[in-house]
């Protein structure tokens, strides 16, 4: 039966995944993007399309790893701590930071409309989110004091 523990295995096991999917593919940034070129109608992009890819990769990394350390406290029970909206807090701006990144390539193919739109969006989210968890710790850290 699947319940909150598979859920969290699951997605643990899903970071990893990509955290390791990121590192291999990294060297094949220039085959899809020539792949990619290919496919798509309009002008050569294969160097901007290799340019964003691999300067994605460094937010993509540590957005991966704080993703990675967030499920790490849910595991281990600390759920409503400063730490938590600390990886938040970075998720949402790696987010942001990949979105800006693929701007430039929405004045060429409709692919980079779509991720630079959900990757906005994702930040939005997660900046909401955050700021949730971050007045969950200010009231948690009220009641232990009282207590």
């Amino acid at each position: 039966m699947w319940n909150k523990d598979n859920s969290l295995l699951l997605s643990k096991i899903l970071v990893k995944l990509f955290i390791v999917l990121l590192l291999i593919g990294a060297p094949f940034i220039p085959i899809f993007s020539k792949w990619y070129n290919g496919i798509s109608l309009g002008s050569n992009i294969t160097v901007l399309l290799i340019s964003i890819m691999y300067i994605s990769i460094i937010p993509a990394f540590i957005l991966l790893l704080s993703l990675n350390s967030l499920l790490k406290n849910i595991s281990n029970k600390d759920m409503f701590v400063k730490n938590n909206v600390k990886f938040l807090r970075i998720i949402s701006w790696c987010c942001f930071g990949i979105a800006i990144i693929y701007f430039p390539l929405i004045f060429f193919r409709l692919g980079g409309m779509v991720i630079f739109s959900i990757l906005s969006f994702m930040g939005i989210i997660l900046r909401v989110l955050k700021n949730v968890f971050e007045e969950a710790v200010i009231l948690k850290e009220e009641q232990d004091y009282i207590i």
